[in-house]
């Protein structure tokens, strides 16, 4: 049977640059996609409102049409909070309709923020989505039990993200810096102007540190921060990096921070400690799951810049421990947050939802 004429799967997911893109990227580029005979349907991007209202309405036209031909096993979600939220229940509505199974994929850092945001018929509006859900998927156990205590008949799985263990090794650096690295959206969530004013601290300490900042958002801010802090030595922007690039900096990175306020499970902390380097982040979301503290790197508070500039200090002052951390995080991956280990649990949830055998 070709690919024609075999049943598909469905999976809808946001074209905008983020962890989520990331995650379904690596399901096509590891093979899950041609096991299931998905067809990807983005939902969104960043841009202006027409040009977000023709992408839903594109993707509406394909998503109906495709549930036409009658012959699509699931349909897999990928949902944030807020606007993505209510989006994607519109095509998880239509599933309901016409009984397909739905998988409710939660990636948003904030759902608990944005339910408690919410009046009681929107509350009970998500409550409703959530329990009709065939199943629900989660990042971390503490999620899990968020969605149980507001939705107790909700079938809810933990799958978390996953990356492939790099096969070339860490660079030796001709420099004599220890570089700094921060991925991901630059803003308060993530914790970037905390980073910022604890580069300030290490500065008056440490002449041989740099820490580069890659990723989009809020630049202008974070750099108007730094040169009224007087940093343009010390903190370099990078602009959003992707493919090759982002190879280079995670090979050659001897620290890596994300001292985020919310968060699921950042692809960016998974794919740094799959490359063996010592990490900092704090205990939100899913990240006590996936760093120990002092054993693969560094779990502090968020919005605590003093215990950013200690923890920076310990490893910068100890070769050997950011050696043993970042082995340790390494390992950490391969052995619960790998390809290996996941890709196998998502074949076992989709078979077990499926509509044919």
């Amino acid at each position: 049977m070709n690919n024609d004429t075999k049943p598909i799967s469905i999976m809808l997911c946001t074209a905008a640059r983020g962890g989520m893109r990331t995650v379904v990227e690596s399901y096509d580029n590891d093979g899950l996609f041609d096991k299931w005979n998905t067809r990807l349907i983005y939902t969104h991007d960043d841009g202006g409102w027409l040009k977000k209202i023709l992408i839903f309405i594109r993707a509406l036209l394909i998503f109906c049409y495709l549930i036409s031909l009658k012959k699509v096993l699931f349909v897999h979600v990928h949902s944030a909070m807020r606007g993505s939220f209510w989006r994607k229940n519109v095509f998880s509505g239509i599933c309901r309709a016409v009984k397909l199974p739905v998988v409710l994929h939660l990636h948003g850092s904030e759902m608990k923020a944005f339910y408690n945001a919410q009046g009681k018929g929107g509350q009970k509006r998500i409550i409703n989505i959530l329990t009709k859900a065939d199943r629900v998927v989660v990042l971390s156990k503490s999620w899990r039990e968020f969605i149980i205590n507001i939705a107790p008949n909700a079938k809810v799985d933990i799958i978390y993200n996953y990356v492939k263990i790099p096969n070339k090794e860490r660079a030796n650096s001709k420099s004599s810096d220890i570089k700094i690295l921060f991925l991901g959206l630059i803003g308060k969530r993530k914790g970037a102007f905390d980073l910022i004013n604890a580069a300030k601290l290490l500065s008056t300490t440490y002449t041989n540190t740099k820490v580069l900042i890659g990723g989009n958002g809020e630049e202008n801010k974070a750099k108007e921060l730094v040169e009224r802090l007087g940093l343009q030595e010390n903190v370099i922007f990078l602009g959003w990096v992707s493919g090759n690039k982002k190879l280079e900096l995670l090979a050659e990175a001897d620290i890596f921070i994300l001292p985020s306020y919310n968060e699921g499970l950042p692809m960016s902390l998974l794919e740094a400690m799959s490359w063996g380097i010592p990490v900092i982040s704090t205990n939100v979301g899913g990240i006590p799951e996936l760093v120990r503290d002092s054993v693969d790197g560094f779990v502090i508070n968020p919005g605590d810049i003093d215990a950013i500039y200690l923890a920076l200090s310990k490893l910068i002052d100890s070769s050997e421990q950011r050696d043993i951390l970042g082995e340790n995080a390494r390992e950490r991956i391969e052995t619960l947050f790998s390809d290996k280990i996941i890709l196998p649990q998502w074949d076992n949830l989709y078979k077990s939802i499926s509509r044919w055998d």
